[in-house]
């Protein structure tokens, strides 16, 4: 048996459609699927706009290693090359590896960004 929506008027003047249950959950499913797909397309937008973490990277990240500590060991650079690159000392390096994520100024961390080829956001 097939129903069709019924309208009704609550009393505030609200136009109201009665439909069927299974109806109500096939809508709430393709709105969460819609919100689902707009939420990956924009997460591949910023990894192809910003740039995307490389799977060594993220897993160390992940399992508690600095993620200046990450980077370096991606790109295959002791703390002194990287000191060098960047400006800095290698105990300067270090310090940083040894810090929470996110320790040093904002300048230095654009210049370790820079040097690594990855997004600051990283």
């Amino acid at each position: 048996m097939t129903y069709q929506p019924q309208k009704i008027e609550a009393p505030d003047g609200t136009a109201l459609v009665i439909i069927t249950e299974a109806e109500y959950r096939a809508l709430c499913e393709a709105r969460d699927d819609a919100v689902d797909l707009a939420a990956a397309f924009d997460a591949l937008k910023a990894m192809q706009d910003d740039g995307a973490i490389p799977a060594d990277v993220s897993r160390a990240i992940r399992s508690g290693v600095n993620p200046v500590t990450a980077w370096r060991k991606h790109r295959r650079l002791t703390q002194a090359a990287l000191a060098a690159q960047c400006g800095l000392t290698q105990p300067a390096i270090a310090r940083i590896e040894r810090s929470q994520a996110g320790a040093g100024s904002s300048a230095t961390l654009a210049r370790l960004a820079e040097v690594f080829d990855a997004p600051e956001w990283a």
